[in-house]
């Protein structure tokens, strides 16, 4: 994905994942914390299958 005018983190999650509460992994695997960490035309990679991503993050508790 290509950051846009408009982009964040809650509805790339929505766009992707289906649910915004998943924004922190699209943030934290593309080493960019928060929405002002993030450019126009940044590319940000998208990761799938999210349940194996999830699995995987180092600080993913099961709550997120």
């Amino acid at each position: 994905h290509f950051w846009a005018s408009g982009d964040n983190y809650y509805s790339l999650a929505r766009e992707y994942y289906g649910d915004k509460k998943h924004w922190w992994i699209i943030a934290r695997f593309n080493g960019k914390p928060t929405n002002a960490d993030v450019s126009i035309g940044d590319r940000l990679v998208i990761p799938f299958p999210l349940e194996v991503v999830k699995d995987h993050m180092e600080f993913y508790n099961g709550e997120v």
